[in-house]
């Protein structure tokens, strides 16, 4: 059996192995693992299955949130109003906003949510 012996402190070792382990372990600065050991496959493999995952999902995502080309696009004119303070002893307030579809498909609303329970609102067509 040949004996291995370090380049480093000359110490004969039994083995490869031993002598990879020693020089590992003594001269850190001198031993390079390689790229492709078994521990740095799996890690390797893990970030390669993550990176993957990352990539499906960030693809679902854009896919779904992409609007087809020929949907409704509605635009609002002007796109925010403030009536200030409104008293409920005045009454009803209003005011027209302009509300255009400008996609290629039937714009359809089906609700209309008002930012307090004391308030309405309605669309007349």
């Amino acid at each position: 059996m040949d004996k291995s012996v370090c380049n480093k402190c000359g110490k004969e070792f039994e083995s490869k192995e031993a002598l990879d382990m020693h020089t590992e372990s003594k001269h850190p600065e001198s031993y390079k693992k390689p790229l492709l050991s078994k521990g740095n496959k799996k890690k390797i493999i893990r970030y390669v299955i993550i990176f993957i995952f990352v990539l499906l999902v960030a693809g679902f995502l854009y896919w779904r949130l992409t609007p087809p080309k020929n949907a409704p696009r509605i635009y609002i004119e002007p796109s925010t109003f403030n009536f200030g303070p409104v008293s409920q002893a005045n009454g009803v307030v209003s005011t027209i906003i302009k509300i255009t579809n400008t996609g290629n498909e039937g714009l359809i609303i089906n609700n209309m949510d008002t930012s307090c329970g004391c308030t309405s609102a309605s669309i007349v067509y």
